[in-house]
């Protein structure tokens, strides 16, 4: 039947019943207006039934095993059996059945009208929907809400087929898993079905157009969700052009992106322009008077909560109340291994902007709860303006970051402190507690973490025409008085090789002269370095022994890790690592402070010590971003364990975020 020309009216007619939609309906329902809604599917839209509940449902499903396999140890056995994603889905159909069930009868008890079909414009205030094949009805409405959502876009070279290339939310429907999975993409969406598939015994790579996972996250947050992966049995492609080794899989997901549904609308109808790109709203959300858009609609970040936002502030205004949309802190989220979250602008965004930051950064490694759980590959970063001591941002890596994000989200929104945060009492042991440390961090007073040194340490290559002796000489004699001199000096530490004349095991001619100098602070350390005493005596020690062409310094942060008072006459068997091009200092730092410092425990060294540099601040740099310390009774037992594969498995850790590493054995000689 065709309802020809006769329209109903509509107070407030929604297009949409996705997550922006029938939350705008209920709050403007609430608030008074007749609400009718739209809906071409099913009441709760793509999230709801395609995107982000049965993604997480798929999410939790994979963990489980992977969560039973880290208490293997502890006397938990394995599960038993293969996983059945036939019975899986029957769960996951079941569970998203109640859900838009729920949806729908709060949308009838707040006496919403929804109406079944397609919505397109035929005037400035009409719109036709089809109800059926040969149905159709028209609505006049007074306001209307364009809340249409997006859909996905393939790939250049990788079209979609709805059966071997596939969008996302087909990949959520498979009754078993491939056995070679290609996911192209970086985004949120790729890392969370590359981890899940892999946990389910696929063979996964994860091929990206950039040079990072998560592009839009802070780049600590890509450099352990590319850790996370691995671990997880995922290989990460990175600057990868997936469509060229796509023939090779049997299944391809493609995360490109999405478009806003938009094209169908016939916005030229109702006036407005007919483009495909996000429609553009104010902090009111309208597109022009009585016409709004909320949701994927409008525009990046593409999130259900965001446009749940949109819906409570456009329900609002549709019912005559004062408000408008703020984006000051919108929370990111990924349920991935470990699980990720941020809110707010990365370190980079935020010192761009001209902000100058504080970081307090503590590792899930010094925390009770991520012991207990086996989960302590992870860490809470927070960002705090220096001046003020507001905090700026927060990014989290680790178990429950996507609940613990809502901490901070609210924080920010609230203008809180890292003084306020430090006090905040959080319960113990909880992954909660990860936040108000790094707080204490960024304050310089931190708990559970030791307070860490600023070394300076001077690579000092002798001259070709001197021996090792005589430039032990140099420095015992003249150098001791020289470091009782410089002001703020702890310690002045001189190492020299102890294996073949003085030489280094492994090749790097040269530097057999490798000074300590510590600090309690950086400007402690600056003050020193540039008084006339240090300056005087540099000049001379460049004339006497020190081959000019090749020094170099290294200003780090000294972190003892296990300290058991080396004796006199004990040796360090010291390790110089350079960080990989695409690495950051604080990814660095999580490797080298959690997997890699867990994995050499057991080597038995008296004391192990990680000395990693700090941001440059104009200061004189070197090739060495890190230098790992471990003291021995003697020379044999450093080299025990230098040829040992649990060293050999220590190092794996550090893949990815160092290459280059050598080695040396030294004779500590302390000298202040």
């Amino acid at each position: 039947m065709v309802a020809g020309d006769q329209s109903d009216p509509a107070d407030v007619l929604i297009l949409g019943g996705g997550p922006a939609g029938y939350v705008c309906a209920l709050r403007a329902a609430q608030n008074g207006r007749a609400v009718t809604l739209v809906e071409r599917a099913r009441v709760g839209g793509v999230c709801l039934t395609e995107g982000c509940i049965p993604s997480k449902h798929l999410a939790v499903f994979a963990a489980a095993k992977s969560s039973a396999e880290r208490f293997a140890s502890a006397g938990m056995p394995a599960l038993a059996g293969g996983r059945d994603l036939g019975a899986f889905q029957t769960r996951r159909s079941a569970a998203i059945d109640g859900l838009v069930k729920g949806v729908a009868g709060l949308l009838a008890a707040a006496g919403v009208n929804v109406v079944q079909g397609n919505a397109w414009f035929v005037g400035r205030t009409r719109v036709c929907v089809a109800t059926g094949e040969e149905s159709v009805r028209y609505f006049d409405f007074k306001d209307v809400v364009i809340a249409t959502g997006s859909c996905a876009v393939p790939m250049p070279g990788l079209p979609f087929d709805a059966e071997r290339v596939v969008e996302p939310s087909r990949a959520l429907e498979w009754t078993s898993g491939p056995r070679t999975l290609l996911v192209a993409g970086d985004d949120y969406v790729s890392l969370e079905l590359g981890v899940a598939f892999a946990r389910l015994g696929s063979r996964v790579v994860i091929a990206t157009r950039g040079d990072r996972l998560l592009p839009d996250f802070d780049a600590d947050i890509s450099q352990a969700a590319e850790r996370g992966a691995g671990s997880a049995g995922v290989e990460v492609a990175l600057a990868r052009d997936a469509a060229s080794i796509a023939s090779g899989f049997e299944r391809v997901i493609v995360s490109a992106g999405h478009a806003p549904n938009v094209g169908d609308l016939h916005l030229n109808a109702a006036g407005l322009s007919s483009a495909t790109g996000p429609l553009v709203v104010d902090d009111h959300l309208r597109v022009e008077r009585h016409v709004y858009a909320i949701g994927d609609v409008t525009g990046a970040p593409l999130l259900a909560h965001r446009a749940m936002a949109q819906g409570r502030v456009a329900g609002d205004i549709l019912g005559g109340k004062a408000a408008a949309m703020d984006v000051h802190a919108v929370p990111r989220v990924v349920f991935a291994e470990p699980e990720f979250a941020a809110v707010g602008p990365s370190e980079a965004d935020a010192r761009e902007a001209g902000v100058e930051v504080v970081i307090g950064r503590f590792p899930l490694a010094a925390l009770g709860r991520a012991v207990i759980e086996s989960s302590t590959s992870g860490f809470a970063k927070l960002v705090f303006a220096r001046e003020s001591g507001v905090i700026v941002a927060a990014h989290l890596a680790g178990p429950r970051a996507t609940e613990l994000i809502a901490e901070m989200a609210l924080a920010i929104e609230m203008g809180a402190t890292s003084e306020d945060l430090a006090l905040t009492m959080h319960a113990h042991p909880t992954f909660a507690e990860s936040t108000t440390e790094a707080a204490e961090i960024a304050l310089g007073i931190p708990i559970h973490v030791r307070e860490t040194m600023i070394t300076r340490l001077f690579f000092g290559p002798r001259r070709a025409d001197l021996t090792t002796a005589a430039c032990l000489a140099h420095w015992r004699g003249k150098h001791s008085a020289i470091g009782a001199r410089l002001p703020g000096v702890r310690a002045y530490v001189q190492n020299h090789g102890v294996l073949a004349n003085g030489r280094f095991l492994l090749p790097y001619p040269g530097f057999d002269i490798m000074p300590e100098l510590d600090w309690d602070d950086l400007a402690a350390m600056d003050a020193a370095i540039d008084s006339p005493v240090h300056e005087r005596d540099s000049v001379d020690d460049e004339a006497n022994f020190i081959d000019v062409t090749r020094t170099g310094y290294a200003v780090t942060a000294r972190h003892v890790l296990s300290d058991r008072q080396p004796k006199a006459g004990a040796v360090k068997l010291i390790t110089l690592f350079r960080r990989a091009a695409n690495a950051t200092l604080g990814a660095l730092n999580e490797a080298l402070l959690g997997p890699y410092a867990r994995a050499v425990a057991p080597a038995g060294a008296l004391r192990h010590e990680l000395l990693i540099t700090l941001p440059d601040e104009g200061r004189p740099a070197f090739a060495v971003q890190a230098v790992d310390m471990l003291w021995f009774d003697n020379s044999r037992d450093a080299l025990a364990w230098n040829v040992s594969e649990a060293a050999a498995a220590a190092a794996w850790h550090l893949s990815g975020v160092t290459f280059g590493a050598e080695r040396l054995i030294a004779v500590p000689q302390k000298i202040v």
